[in-house]
């Protein structure tokens, strides 16, 4: 009690409960109630220091606020760090709580100890340190979401030598992201990158000189370009230097060099180049001719959905070259093409479905692809429909319809075309007579 009412002694109300509970743990009842007393106490004192307030604190927190209606963000800025030194004091307050009620501990200074062991008010700017939220990355290392505030970000790289902002700074202006499209402002940062041997950025400058996109278009500063990254494993360079071999643009013209570079293009997946290495072993290019690795390299490329390498290899179905005779895998192949809107597929399905080779005869599809061939300026398929219609194949008869296709083909040139749209108005002025 004198611990309690602070007679003789300073008040100490967590002596006194030492003193109480040694009492209660030998089983006097009014000891057990004074602890609860003690404790109700102690919570209340808690409480008063946490909300009291000198003049100076309230005057202080006048300040904040009006710190506050002047920065908006403030507060949040605030709030964001309080709650760590915060939860802190809290967990450190429950930590000595739980001590207290152990009863081991047997001294006031014992038990100024144990809550600065704990963690307690003493060891609390180390305490909140080590719960401390990560620091975000620095504004500069972040990309901005905006397009527009990226291309800043990626302007103060680029002009600080950074050869990925220099890449994806002219890939920006190239496709005019965030800015006006400029080529000669995305050749100059590509140039920039590509002399520092990035290898994108020399490929991507390499086209750009091949097709004149920005830039005069120059084949021997495309070959030079292409040449950096080609050597350095870039397939799409690799590819490109191909077609200038094979076509002797900016080099001199050869087909074995082409081979090569297609070769190593192709086995890397570019899908261009294997339809070509597949043409050239088929016809015998720069390389003997072998149907067997033509077939190999156009179902690459057929596989990776490559419309025209679908066609050849429907054709070397069709004709046994390089594998057995198989027409049911012919049209399986043409079919796969002709829903990519290859003409030739188309014609050849029509083809097909018309004389019911490795298919089912259907002369109704057969016309359907005949006519979409036609559309697209087929002459074989123009002059069939137009022989359909002259006839009433399968279709109702109709002249008209088939001096259309006729003079569709005779426009292109077709001298069949011609003959037959000629004979047909001749039939047709007698008719008239």
């Amino acid at each position: 009690m004198m611990y309690v009412e602070g007679k003789g002694v300073k008040q100490d109300y967590a002596e006194a409960a030492r003193w109480y509970r040694k009492a209660a743990d030998q089983g006097h009842a009014e000891a057990k109630s004074a602890l609860e007393i003690i404790s109700s106490l102690e919570e209340e004192v808690e409480t008063q220091e946490d909300t009291r307030e000198t003049p100076e604190e309230r005057k202080e927190e006048s300040i904040k606020d009006e710190r506050a209606a002047e920065k908006p963000f403030a507060d949040l800025v605030e709030a964001e760090r309080e709650p760590v030194a915060h939860e802190t004091a809290e967990a450190n307050r429950e930590s000595v709580s739980i001590k207290e009620s152990e009863n081991n501990i047997e001294t006031p200074l014992e038990a100024k100890e144990e809550i600065e062991s704990a963690g307690g008010i003493s060891a609390l700017p180390e305490a909140a340190a080590e719960t401390k939220v990560e620091e975000p990355a620095p504004e500069e290392d972040v990309l901005p979401e905006n397009e527009e505030a990226a291309v800043q970000w990626y302007l103060r790289k680029a002009e600080k030598g950074d050869v990925d902002a220099q890449f994806h700074l002219a890939f920006i202006y190239r496709e005019g992201r965030g800015v006006t499209q400029d080529y000669a402002e995305s050749v100059r940062w590509y140039l920039k990158a590509a002399e520092q041997g990035d290898i994108s950025a020399q490929s991507a400058l390499g086209n750009m000189y091949l097709t004149g996109e920005g830039v005069e278009q120059n084949d021997a500063a495309a070959v030079r370009w292409l040449l950096k990254a080609a050597q350095q494993g870039d397939a799409v360079a690799q590819n490109h230097l191909g077609m200038l071999y094979l076509t002797g643009r900016g080099v001199v013209q050869d087909p074995a060099e082409a081979v090569m570079w297609y070769v190593q293009a192709a086995e890397q997946g570019q899908v261009n180049a294997q339809l070509v290495l597949g043409k050239m072993y088929k016809d015998g290019t720069g390389v003997p001719q072998d149907y067997t690795e033509a077939l190999k390299w156009f179902l690459k490329a057929a596989e990776n959905d490559d419309p025209v390498a679908q066609f050849n290899l429907g054709w070397m179905y069709q004709e046994g070259e390089g594998t057995q005779h198989n027409l049911a895998e012919a049209v399986n192949w043409y079919h796969k093409s002709a829903q990519q809107n290859n003409a030739e597929a188309q014609f050849n399905l029509g083809l097909k479905y018309f004389y019911g080779e490795g298919i089912a005869q259907d002369f109704e599809e057969a016309v359907k692809w005949y006519r979409a061939a036609a559309e697209q300026d087929h002459i074989e398929a123009q002059i069939w429909l137009g022989d359909i219609y002259q006839d009433g194949i399968f279709v109702p008869q109709d002249n008209a319809e088939a001096e259309k296709w006729y003079a569709r083909a005779a426009r292109q040139g077709d001298e069949k075309a011609q003959s037959k749209l000629n004979a047909m108005k001749k039939q047709s002025a007698k008719e008239k007579q």
